[in-house]
């Protein structure tokens, strides 16, 4: 189970939440620099927020926030939306599945049982890549869309 954090800012105590979750709070500024935080085995030994989610979670949380940030101003970069990610995955999943169909009817148009699975891992092959490349552009349009 992944550790759950208390954090106080402003006269006011969050929590429990989870690292990401106050890693998301800081990089978005929903925190002031007098934040500390603690977990439930620390008991009340406060810490500065920076101090306590270590400087390098903080600083890679950032970076892809601001990552992100320049991905969806700029689009045709990749992003890390799960949205974007789904249709990729759809896309992908999609393609895959018809290759593989496609493979295993040529396959047993062709003869044997064997010639079903040769094709069929063919087709599979096959269709990943056109899909990927097709999933990309499907990306792309979608992020040159206006913000």
């Amino acid at each position: 189970m992944e550790e759950q954090w208390y954090i106080h800012d402003g006269g006011t105590t969050y929590g429990p939440v989870s690292e990401d979750t106050a890693l998301a709070w800081l990089s978005e500024g929903r925190l002031s620099d007098a934040a500390v935080a603690r977990t439930a085995a620390e008991g009340d030994d406060w810490r500065p927020i920076a101090a306590a989610l270590g400087p390098s979670g903080c600083a890679q949380h950032a970076a892809l926030d601001q990552y992100q940030r320049v991905a969806e101003t700029i689009g045709l970069v990749p992003d890390m939306k799960k949205k974007h990610n789904l249709v990729q995955g759809i896309f992908v999943g999609a393609g895959s599945l018809l290759g593989l169909l496609v493979g295993a009817a040529y396959g047993a148009h062709e003869g044997g049982r064997y010639d079903v699975v040769i094709w069929a891992l063919v087709g599979l092959v096959v269709g990943i890549g056109p899909v990927t490349l097709v999933s990309g552009f499907v990306l792309m349009v979608m992020g040159l869309k206006p913000r």
